[in-house]
C-alpha cells in the first residue's frame, strides 16, 4: 500500500470512527466507497478498517499501529 492510499485510508477511519462514536453529521457511505475503490483498495482491507472504527478504544493508538495490526503492508 503507498502512502496516497495510506492517507485516504486515515481519512476513511477517522471519518468513520467520528460518525460512530462522536456522532458528527453523516457519514458519505458513496464516496468513500468510490474514493477508496479508485485507489484500488481492497474490499477486504476496507472492512477490516471500517470494523476497527467501530471500537471506540481503537482511537488511543496510532494508524501506523492499526495498519500493523490489520497486517496491511506498506511501501
Amino acid at each position: 500500500m503507498d502512502a496516497q492510499q495510506l492517507d485516504q485510508l486515515h481519512g476513511f477511519f477517522v471519518a468513520l470512527w467520528c460518525y460512530y462514536h462522536k456522532k458528527t453529521g453523516q457519514f458519505d457511505h458513496k464516496y468513500w466507497a468510490d474514493r477508496l475503490d479508485q485507489l484500488e483498495i481492497s474490499w477486504s482491507i476496507q472492512n477490516a478498517v471500517a470494523i476497527a472504527a467501530e471500537n471506540r478504544e481503537i482511537n488511543y493508538i496510532y494508524f501506523s499501529t492499526l495498519i500493523d495490526r490489520l497486517n496491511i503492508i506498506r511501501e
